[in-house]
Parts: structure tokens; sequence; C-alpha cells
């Protein structure tokens, strides 16, 4: 099985992809299209919290609104390889407690 991510995609937009392989006598054609795919926060749930109030109404209110005064987010925690091969790791983690309002990226440092 091959992989290969890909960032730098915009929240909440469809995306389909092709593969082409390539070696030294040239490339060759594409696959088919994957099926569209709609990027997500796939942890937005977990920051997003629905209180009922009176007569059915409900209020959600984001950890993000609490949060509004945590300048730089906590560490990442439970890191941990998730998929290892002879020439790669697949790290994965969990996104920190309080994260702040801002958008998060990361980044990876070898020790």
């Amino acid at each position: 099985m091959c992989y290969y991510p890909v960032s730098g995609l915009k929240e909440g937009t469809l995306y389909q992809f092709r593969v082409r392989a390539v070696n030294q006598a040239g490339t060759g054609r594409p696959s088919k299209a994957t099926e569209p795919v709609l990027t997500a926060d796939p942890l937005q749930h977990t920051r997003t919290t629905v209180v009922k109030v009176d007569r059915g109404r409900a209020i959600t209110v984001t950890k993000d609104e609490l949060e509004g005064e945590v300048k730089a987010p906590f560490p990442p925690t439970n890191v941990h390889a998730c998929e290892v091969s002879d020439t790669y790791v697949v790290l994965s983690w969990s996104e920190p407690e309080p994260r702040g309002r801002e958008p998060l990226t990361f980044y990876v440092e070898r020790v």
C-alpha cells in the first residue's frame, strides 16, 4: 500500500484526486479519480457542546469561544507511531487542550 499526505487543502471543500506512477522510462497514465472527498475537521464534535434551554431551544457553545484568552496552544498528547515501514513512519497524536481560538498547524521534530 502506498501513502501520500496531501496538505494545503481548504476545509469544507470537495476534492478529487488522481495518481500517476513515474519511473526512468516516463510517467504512466493517471489512475481513475477518487470519489469526491469533503475536507472537514474530524474533531469538530469534540469541541462543540449543545446546551438545551427552555421550550426545546438549544445553544451551541464551542471550545474556541471558551478558550478565547489562550494565546499559544498546549502541546499535543498521545504522540505515537501508528505505522512503521523500512523507510517511513506515520505519526499520530491528539490535538492539544486547550488549543486556543486560532487554527492549528503542526510540525514534527526529529529528536
